[in-house]
């Protein structure tokens, strides 16, 4: 610190290192509050990403269940629909459960 501050002598020293504090109460909070709100930029552009994947899958969805065949299958195995008439057996859920 002597070094850092040589040049400055008796109350010059106490009015210089009471400015750094100062300076670095004001800008710390700064810098404190960049970093966290890189932080949660870099949260929100993954969470975009996220959704924009689970939008795109969606839309396929969405074209396929426009396919009758499609639909029927799909309305079958995640609804458990079945026609009038047919019996469904539940053998395993798929899922691990």
């Amino acid at each position: 610190m002597k070094k850092l501050f040589g040049w400055v002598n008796g109350p010059s020293r106490a009015i210089a290192l009471a400015l750094l504090l100062v300076l670095m109460v004001l800008f710390g909070r700064d810098v404190l509050s960049s970093l966290y709100l890189r932080g949660e930029i870099g949260r929100l552009e993954e969470q975009r990403r996220e959704l924009l994947d689970s939008l795109a899958a969606d839309s396929v969805l969405l074209r396929r269940l426009d396919d009758p065949a499609f639909l029927e299958r799909y309305a079958r195995e995640r609804y458990l629909m079945r026609r009038a008439g047919e019996e469904v057996f539940i053998i395993g859920s798929g899922d691990g459960k």
